[in-house]
């Protein structure tokens, strides 16, 4: 997928959609929430600014987000990496429930 977008202007994008979904823009930090879009990596590029790490810091010690690019297999890029995070997790996060096997 091609995006024509500087990475902040993704993360304005996405903030756009969490408030325009009930999400408060005002919170403490860990909060329960409905909705949490992050921006997880952009290819090879590196980002860190106030507003925004990418890759996101602690994308490796997350199941939850490595389970699905993994089964999303080689359409994601880095898609050997995940896997090998995967299967090298040492986390006790559980496995996460899928919602659908296919996309």
């Amino acid at each position: 997928m091609e995006i024509d977008r500087e990475p902040e202007d993704l993360l304005d994008l996405t903030q756009a959609i969490e408030c325009s979904l009930g999400r408060p823009g005002q919170r403490p930090k860990n909060a329960p929430r409905t909705l949490d879009l992050d921006l997880l990596y952009l290819e090879d590029l590196e980002v860190e600014t106030p507003r925004l790490a990418l890759p996101h810091p602690r994308l490796e010690e997350r199941r939850f987000v490595l389970v699905p690019l993994v089964r999303l297999g080689p359409t994601v890029p880095r898609s050997d990496r995940f896997r090998e995070l995967l299967e090298q997790f040492a986390g006790d996060e559980p496995e996460p429930r899928m919602f659908a096997e296919s996309w």
